[in-house]
């Protein structure tokens, strides 16, 4: 931590910090203007050096460029910025972006970024290698509720409501679902003081979404806090394209989100659509069972279908297979979006601690994930004298059979 910001809580990337100013604010969070100083741009003239205060964060003077600014003029004019006492903020590019000893970062050239699913991803992943773990980062003028998980979920720390504010005077009614033109509106879906009011014009509109921007970061909070982000970002990013394709380019950034993502927890996994099986939990545990687990049975393997209890030991199904099998057998539950569960490995996570949708039906993307890791399974382990798959003929059949094709040390 820096003496003014410390991350107090993680789930993957997205933090929950405290920016201790004299009133400390619990982050993701909002930095109203009375919380925040700009010392000024360097490129309209020279800046004194504010004098600062514990009561606000001041934005040491700067030189912000817009995206697509060459690499070589933004190094040519970067700002070299001083050592102060008091909570302090730092104007970045993201492709120049480096440490200068602040307690937060503001990233000058978000908006560019924004809205564009590869350019974001990259840019914060950027961004985020270069400063420091223990520093805030500020995204100004971006941020609306229903873009505000997504931008917790990368790793920021503070916004504003300019946004927002201003999509309100243009007459865009902002939720967490996305936005709606005002005018079309037989109702406002919302109980906030504005939505109550007996005019709701274009100022009110502003004010609505003041209000759930303040929501959604609360909701964001509190997932945080239960370690359940990723599992609301899944539901909240189908309303818009560009949220969809920027957590799918994240969940490309394996390196990226594993050094942040803990190796155990308690919070559940919900998996309730394919996306789950990109999750850096699922992959984590795949590439594990597959390449450091070693089975300590010598028997053969028998593979079996996983229960809905968890963990598959205490289900009545799985003390049966239990019961029949004794120890003469090494019994591997087969699920998706886990993949192979050893039973020695039934208490651990994540594979305690999932719940998937149940149709009876498995889908591509499905059979193909699971028969990749039975497969590598399979070959990790060693060759088998035998293997017996005590499984149904709809979808568990058809895994097994893809995997004994693809491995290499089944008989």
């Amino acid at each position: 931590m820096t003496e003014y910001f410390e991350v107090r809580d993680r789930d993957g990337p997205a933090r929950l910090g405290q920016l201790r100013l004299a009133t400390p604010v619990t982050t993701p969070a909002i930095l109203d203007e009375d919380r925040i100083e700009d010392a000024g741009s360097l490129w309209v003239r020279d800046r004194e050096l504010p004098e600062g205060g514990e009561d606000v964060l001041t934005v040491l003077p700067h030189r912000g460029v817009p995206g697509g600014t060459p690499t070589e003029v933004q190094e040519a004019f970067a700002v070299e910025q001083p050592k102060v006492s008091y909570p302090s903020a730092a104007v970045i590019g993201a492709e120049t972006a480096e440490r200068h000893g602040t307690d937060a970062y503001v990233l000058s050239d978000a908006r560019s970024a924004v809205g564009h699913a590869e350019a974001f991803v990259d840019a914060l992943c950027r961004v985020r290698e270069a400063i420091p773990a223990d520093t805030a980062l500020y995204l100004p003028g971006v941020a609306t509720p229903g873009n505000v998980g997504l931008l917790a979920y990368a790793g920021v720390d503070l916004v504003d409501s300019h946004r927002a504010v201003l999509k309100g005077l243009e007459g865009k009614y902002l939720t967490a679902d996305g936005e709606r033109v005002l005018e079309d509106l037989e109702e406002q879906p919302c109980a906030c003081p504005a939505c109550r009011g007996d005019a709701f014009d274009l100022e009110a509109c502003a004010e609505h979404n003041e209000y759930a921007l303040e929501t959604a970061l609360a909701t964001v909070r509190e997932r945080i806090r239960a370690g359940q982000l990723r599992d609301y970002l899944e539901g909240q990013i189908r309303h818009e394209r560009w949220l969809t394709a920027a957590v799918r380019r994240f969940d490309e950034q394996y390196g990226y989100l594993e050094e942040r993502t803990p190796v155990c927890r308690q919070a559940e996994i919900t998996a309730t659509n394919e996306d789950a099986l990109r999750r850096v939990e699922i992959r984590r545990y795949a590439d594990r069972v597959t390449t450091r687990y070693r089975p300590r049975f010598e028997g053969p393997p028998v593979l079996v279908p996983c229960s809905a209890t968890k963990p598959d030991s205490e289900s009545p199904s799985h003390a049966q297979f239990h019961d029949a099998i004794g120890y003469r057998a090494h019994k591997l539950s087969m699920t998706s979006p886990i993949g192979v569960v050893p039973q020695e490995l039934e208490w651990t996570y994540p594979a305690q601690h999932y719940d998937a949708v149940v149709t009876g039906r498995w889908t591509e993307t499905e059979l193909e994930f699971v028969a990749d890791v039975l497969a590598r399974y399979l070959d990790g382990a060693g060759a088998y004298g035998r293997i017996v798959a005590h499984v149904p003929e709809t979808g568990y059949r058809e895994v097994v059979e893809r995997a004994l094709a693809r491995a290499q040390a089944t008989p």
